[in-house]
């Protein structure tokens, strides 16, 4: 005897005695299921949708990773050098790793307004020796008011 799990929808059409049309494995007959009018969906549209996500989300994340190599390669390219200040730092355990995030300002090369960001980043050579001193200088690789880095 062969049982297949339904959906409630499935169920409740279907009363006792109704003819059904099923469709078997000839090799395996223990591999068979509701064909036709009757046929239950609900798995396959489970993970249509499953796999439908699961491309999905690939397909954002590797938009992101492209556009961040992509961003990086330029900003490596035809970037310029300038200098900057720490205005914050913060030292904390993560697990086995040491995260800084650090808060810096600099001014704009092309504008010459005061541009200023906080980034993270994993230091396991400052677990000893503690945090840079606010005022401490930094260089900041700049492109333009949208994309820089510091080093």
């Amino acid at each position: 005897m062969v049982q297949q799990d339904v959906s409630a929808d499935t169920y409740n059409k279907l009363a006792q005695g109704t003819h059904v049309t099923i469709r078997y494995l000839p090799d395996d007959p223990a591999q068979a299921r509701l064909w036709g009018a009757n046929a239950d969906e609900s798995n396959t549209q489970f993970y249509f949708f499953v796999i439908v996500g699961i491309c999905l989300a690939v397909l954002i994340f590797g938009y992101f990773l492209v556009e961040y190599v992509l961003r990086t390669r330029r900003l490596a390219a035809e970037g310029q050098l300038t200098d900057g200040t720490i205005v914050g730092a913060n030292l904390r355990r993560s697990k086995s790793n040491y995260v800084l995030k650090l808060n810096y300002t600099f001014t704009s090369p092309t504008t010459g307004q005061p541009l200023t960001r906080s980034e993270s980043s994993n230091r396991t050579d400052l677990k000893n020796s503690g945090t840079p001193s606010y005022g401490t200088p930094v260089k900041v690789l700049y492109l333009n008011d949208k994309t820089y880095r510091v080093l």
